[in-house]
């Protein structure tokens, strides 16, 4: 029983704290990725700009998506 309420008494203090962490990181990527994508939209000329706003859009993803599995890959190796 005393270990079931360090426990709790562990994840009351420490979830709260990972919550307000973890929003403040999505609405920093969130923020970022619109500040880059009209950086990249500003660096095309015009007809080509919808595509790489596209192809930014799946880079930008693909490396949220894959980047932490590769770096796990490397620092592996």
């Amino acid at each position: 029983t005393a270990v079931a309420a360090a426990l709790v008494a562990w994840s009351v203090t420490v979830v709260p704290i990972l919550l307000v962490v973890f929003a403040a990181g999505s609405v920093a990527a969130a923020a970022g990725q619109g500040a880059l994508a009209r950086h990249a939209a500003e660096a095309v000329p015009g007809p080509y700009r919808s595509p790489a706003i596209g192809m930014f859009n799946l880079c930008y993803l693909l490396g949220t998506a894959f980047g932490p599995a590769i770096v796990a890959l490397i620092l592996a190796a």
